[in-house]
């Protein structure tokens, strides 16, 4: 249930009542009711008005009143509850309420056990604190708050609970053994990040995680020039936390996920504990492709691939390893590095009395491929160590040219040991008492003497190859699923590891948005699989025959060249699977948009369904359509009613959906009637988005979609019935036969007689309970 909203309709016409029903889909549905109107009549919806212009009666105009007091009720008493977790790009919900598996909030079981996606906290609910207490705690992380520590006393007990009941499924998966292990493996991983143990220290070198919290001297202010992640203006970004997150894209998403604005208060990683750790759980829950997220690996929900297998890549311990640092510690063989990550793995596992399971190393693993294509192409110079006993010279290996794989996310473009007060750069053969591990970037206990001068010279180089591939623009903007659905700019491919170009390697195989490389253009299809290869410009104009006739408010608007280039923007959409699933997904898409912009009726030229997209906004709103948010904040003086091919509405879906397209629409949602191509792409949005429990319409019209047993028992069965109801089940589905869902399936298949295909089964939702 998107809302819990009761209300009670009537029909606009007949004065039949509408049943009282939850409007499970008013977040989107613009058309709370639509009527029929016979007899040369128009279709219509209630808040917009169709041709011939007829004054509604009455009861009509009593409903919007009565409606639009309603909804400043609701607003006022602050009913329409934030969006969180994957149907808000992650978000957390204010004050602390934990997320429902439907992505609302509040404080109850509903909302804080089953499904729960943040800030589970349900004393009714078997959290992280019922296998790690504060003694344990306190155990594990013994010397963290020793008096050499520079993080002493920021790493509390509370702040970790209240970071790891922010993010569902973390140390909460699976039986008692996979949950131990997950938090042994979170907690040694960044406690190799954060180290200040030496191979002598006191109690070992595995009781001295959590030693730092931030990098010690940063080189730079680590700010690369993004569109979409800009740097604030004097803000560092450099290794602050757990997992020491560096750059400003990297803390950009991560504090949109945790509600935090990590660009403009990057300091607070370093001074909010629960905020640290929650960036630290934010990389630890999320997968970047190809790889997958730390929390599926250790739980056992990643089933490796063929290619996997063939890179030695099996489940365990050492693919996490591989995730946050394979490119420079996988696929060596035996590496101080690891051993390392496996000894706190090891220590946190025999406290928490559980075993380690298999695979805990990667020396054997390929690293995942690349996620950005980027290499250096500069093989790193020797540096001269001297062993402390033998008085002997021996060099570094220098460092193969590699493309640096983990760059996005890792911190550590190259690692060194200290040995003795000397330095090897960038690893050594050999390990000797008093040594500490270190990162490029950052200085561990003890203080040490300067760096040799060829190491100076090396950092310096370093910092000045930075310097010059963001002045090239080299690091693309990230795009697709990695960013929230995010385009490129300037109509670049996105790549399948979410990085923007135009070469093959972006927009060939995977590629996930704009993958033409430039918009094409309609009076040369491109052919070879791409939508203009499945509709014409002139089969457009069959299909919309009457959009530009003289009546229609949207003449002139939907351009074949906007839908074309809209189109070409979502990887998938009209591509996928054979000739005959592609012809149906476009009739399926135009037909119920049609029904959402139709201007027809039943005795209406050629046809009621020859008059789609007649309509591009909503007819004399009653409201502005502004919702309180802090996360998709109204702007002043907009108004977010209904537009576009899907008629969107609110500022909580203008939010999203310019996120996703990069256009903000917040500030200017008048682009979604005055921009063709911005659009078709906020209707496509909405078709290729799940919003859980409800599967996308693209899964489902291609067939990706398979119904869970209750799906089955609520009669949501594969076909064009089920798009239906995702659109708007709650006020047309599981009603037997009706107007609304007949006039969607007779557009439906008057496009697929257009472009000769079949319907397909399960074409209507009369019988279909709507989604939850």
């Amino acid at each position: 249930m998107r809302r819990g909203i009761l209300t009670r309709n009537l029909k606009a016409f007949g004065h039949e009542t509408y049943p009282r029903t939850c409007l499970c889909d008013f977040p989107h549905s613009p058309h709370l009711v639509q009527r029929k109107l016979r007899g040369g009549q128009e279709s219509i919806s209630l808040y917009k008005h169709h041709l011939p212009p007829t004054p509604p009666p009455p009861l009509l105009r009593r409903m919007k009143t009565l409606l639009l007091v309603i909804f400043t009720l609701f607003s006022s008493l602050g009913a329409f509850a934030e969006q969180c977790g994957r149907q808000a790009g992650g978000a957390l919900c204010p004050g602390g309420l934990c997320c429902s598996q439907f992505g609302w909030c509040g404080n109850t079981d509903e909302y804080c056990c089953k499904g729960c996606q943040s800030q589970c906290g349900s004393s009714g609910c078997s959290g992280v604190a019922s296998i790690i207490s504060s003694s344990l705690f306190e155990q594990m992380l013994k010397h963290r708050n020793d008096a050499a520590c520079p993080g002493k006393g920021f790493y509390t007990y509370t702040a970790f609970i209240a970071a790891a009941n922010s993010f569902s499924g973390f140390g909460t998966t699976g039986d008692d053994a996979k949950r131990k292990r997950e938090i042994a493996a979170f907690l040694a991983q960044t406690s190799h990040e954060t180290t200040g143990g030496w191979a002598t220290a006191p109690d070992g070198p595995y009781a001295w995680g959590y030693c730092f919290v931030q990098e010690q001297n940063p080189p730079s202010d680590y700010c690369v020039a993004s569109s979409q992640w800009p740097c604030a203006a004097g803000k560092k970004y450099y290794g602050r936390g757990p997992i020491q997150i560096s750059f400003n894209y990297n803390y950009g998403p991560a504090g949109r996920a945790i509600g935090s604005d990590l660009l403009n208060n990057p300091d607070l990683v370093a001074t909010d504990a629960t905020i640290s750790f929650k960036t630290a759980l934010w990389f630890w829950m999320t997968p970047q492709s190809p790889k997958p997220s730390c929390h599926d690996v250790i739980t056992g929900r990643w089933t490796p691939s063929n290619a996997d297998q063939a890179a030695g890549r099996l489940p365990g311990y050492g693919v996490i390893t591989n995730i946050i640092n394979g490119g420079l510690e996988c696929g060596k063989g035996y590496n101080d590095k690891v051993a390392d990550r496996i000894g706190f793995y090891k220590r946190y596992c025999d406290l928490l009395g559980v075993s380690y399971g298999d695979n805990l190393d990667c020396y054997n693993q390929r690293p995942f491929t690349s996620t950005t294509g980027i290499c250096t192409y500069y093989e790193l110079a020797t540096d001269e160590k001297r062993h402390p006993n033998t008085q002997s010279s021996d060099y570094a290996r220098p460092y193969p040219k590699t493309c640096l794989s983990d760059f996005p996310h890792a911190l550590h473009l190259v690692q060194r040991k200290l040995h003795s007060g000397q330095e090897a750069f960038p690893s050594t053969k050999t390990a000797n008492e008093g040594q500490r591990t270190i990162s490029l970037y950052k200085h561990h206990l003890p203080p040490t003497p300067p760096p040799p001068p060829l190491l100076r010279r090396m950092k310096a180089l370093l910092l000045v190859i930075f310097t010059l591939f963001s002045s090239l623009g080299a690091f693309a903007e990230q795009c697709g699923r990695q960013a929230g659905g995010a385009l490129c700019p300037g109509g670049l491919c996105c790549s399948q590891y979410g990085w923007c170009g135009n070469t093959d390697a972006y927009c060939g195989q995977g590629c996930q948005s704009q993958c033409a490389g430039s918009t094409p253009s309609p009076s040369t299809p491109s052919g070879g699989g791409s939508v203009a290869s499945i509709i014409s410009s002139s089969l457009f104009e069959q299909m919309l025959k009457h959009r530009n006739d003289a009546a229609c408010p949207g003449k002139g608007f939907y351009t074949y060249t906007a839908f074309i280039a809209a189109a070409n923007s979502f990887s998938g959409f009209g591509t996928t699977g054979d000739d005959a699933t592609r012809k149906r997904e476009i009739a399926a898409f135009l037909a119920q948009t049609s029904h959402e912009t139709t201007g027809g009726w039943a005795t209406a030229p050629d046809g009621p369904y020859a008059w789609g997209y007649c309509f591009l906004q909503e007819q004399n709103p009653p409201s502005d359509y502004c919702v309180a948010s802090s996360q998709w904040p109204c702007a002043a003086g907009k108004k977010y009613y209904g537009r576009g091919p899907i008629q969107i509405s609110y500022n909580y879906n203008y939010g999203p959906a310019g996120k996703a397209i990069g256009s903000d629409l917040l500030n200017n949602p008048d682009l979604v009637a005055t921009d063709a191509t911005i659009s078709f792409k906020t209707a496509l949005w909405f078709w290729m988005t799940p919003q859980s429990p409800k599967p996308s319409c693209h899964d489902v019209i291609t067939g990706r979609w398979t119904p869970s047993n209750a799906d089955r028992a609520a009669g949501r069965l594969p076909g064009y019935g089920v798009v239906t109801n995702i659109i708007n089940g709650g006020v047309e589905c599981g009603k037997g036969s009706n107007d609304k869902v007949a006039d969607r399936i007779g557009f439906y298949k008057r496009y697929c007689d257009l472009l000769g295909v079949s319907y397909g089964d399960n074409l209507d939702c009369y019988n279909q309970s709507p989604f939850t």
